[in-house]
């Protein structure tokens, strides 16, 4: 059994295991905190005749090693990761396969024609958060050599009693409460009723939010939205922590879509300098936005410093010529104007909608951009993490939109070529 840690591990996973495989049932090592073994040794013979049968469990952490340091040596029958979806990455799952089917040694099996002993690698989870490795490499559609099994729902609103008819924990549960899971839902969030109760897919969720009027059911389209092709395309673009763009777009009604981003983190080694991103923007235009023929960037005023790529020019001035679309720092970087501009569309009825695909803005605006805590207390200076820079983005595309002090005239000047520059707007601030 490998967990991610061993609090992990002796706070929910050996507790549940020995309310099943009972301690005094074979030999049990391990204090909290520390690796756990429990050997269960029966007979000289099994069941089938043959023995005598040995079953070794070890409860190991990964902790803080290198995951080609923790799995070095290990010979195993079959390796069980409960909560599956808490490690880093798919990285634990192909490690752990190349170390089963080790257990137990050649001269203690059948020869042939036996049928070689059963090896291989499962685990557990919840249903997983919409754009985590486990959602988009297993949930979403196993690899071959893989199953997934769905459990099915436990919680029903239409039924009697609140339990769905194949719940499949339903009979113990009701022995806590008769209607367990209406009786919890009713106090509880609906996104964390929806994933952990129905097991619905959704986006995570983390601390206060930045922008809590951001309501995953009412802003994000049920599926991929079609930009207009006669309307500019406002790029916001943060150089904050990594660095990320968002590509919206405004209607004559003031209405803000949302059809694609670029983050960092997104890329092979997490990082852009202005050249990349430039680069990067220019050619999701071309794919994203192939009708659209007017686009203008607005960015962070911190990009007036000067690019690490070419010390005599600005990050700007890098950004719009790698880019080819012209570039304008927005009017401010004042946290809470940036912030009003967003969260003006997101009160507003039908005033902010986002496509799918963005599913690191998403995530940004459902909490992954947040407040963290501070002691007792929730800090007011949002977290600078690989969803802050989306967030910001997405404010600074707002911004730029919808100017500050309810100012109108946000795209005075259209169709104007900037040096260097193609199909451009041009936007100036008083």
């Amino acid at each position: 059994m490998v967990c991610p840690t061993y609090r992990i591990a002796w706070d929910s996973v050996i507790p549940s295991y020995l309310k099943v495989m009972d301690r005094p049932w074979g030999k049990w090592n391990g204090a909290k905190g520390d690796p756990a073994d429990h050997l269960i040794q029966i007979g000289d013979k099994g069941p089938d005749g043959q023995g005598p049968v040995e079953v070794d469990v070890r409860f190991r952490a990964v902790q803080d090693l290198d995951l080609d340091e923790f799995f070095r040596g290990k010979e195993c029958t079959g390796f069980w990761l409960p909560e599956v979806d808490t490690h880093k990455s798919s990285d634990i799952i192909s490690y752990a396969l190349n170390r089963v089917g080790r257990f137990p040694e050649p001269e203690d099996r059948l020869a042939p024609p036996a049928p070689p002993g059963w090896s291989g690698v499962f685990g557990d989870a919840n249903t997983p958060l919409i754009g985590s490795w486990f959602d988009e490499q297993y949930y979403q559609g196993a690899p071959e050599g893989f199953k997934i099994h769905k459990q099915a729902p436990g919680y029903d609103p239409d039924t009697a009693d609140g339990f769905h008819a194949r719940a499949e924990n339903g009979a113990n549960l009701k022995k806590i409460h008769p209607e367990y899971y209406r009786d919890r839902a009713r106090l509880m969030d609906v996104h964390d009723v929806e994933r952990l109760f129905q097991c619905k897919r959704k986006y995570g969720r983390f601390g206060q939010p930045v922008h809590p009027y951001f309501d995953e059911a009412a802003h994000v389209a049920p599926g991929p939205m079609e930009p207009d092709a006669e309307l500019p395309v406002v790029i916001g673009v943060d150089v904050g922590f990594r660095g990320a763009a968002a590509f919206l777009q405004r209607s004559l009604f003031g209405h803000w879509r949302q059809y694609a981003e670029i983050v960092a983190y997104d890329t092979e080694n997490g990082e852009m300098d202005a050249v990349e991103l430039g680069q990067a923007i220019k050619a999701k235009l071309q794919t994203r936005f192939p009708r659209c023929r007017r686009a203008i960037i607005v960015m962070d005023p911190a990009g007036k410093s000067r690019s690490s790529v070419n010390k005599g020019m600005s990050w700007i001035g890098e950004l719009q010529r790698s880019s080819g679309i012209r570039v304008i720092p927005a009017p401010t970087n004042d946290p809470k104007l940036r912030r009003h501009a967003l969260k003006a569309a997101l009160q507003r009825r039908n005033g902010f909608l986002i496509d799918p695909e963005c599913r690191f803005s998403i995530t940004a605006l459902n909490g992954g951009f947040h407040y963290p805590k501070r002691g007792d207390s929730t800090s007011m200076v949002a977290k600078k993490n690989e969803y802050s820079d989306c967030g910001e983005s997405i404010e600074y595309a707002c911004l730029g939109g919808d100017g500050i002090n309810d100012r109108a005239g946000v795209l005075p000047s259209m169709g104007l070529d900037a040096p260097g520059a193609s199909n451009v707007v041009e936007v100036v601030f008083d």
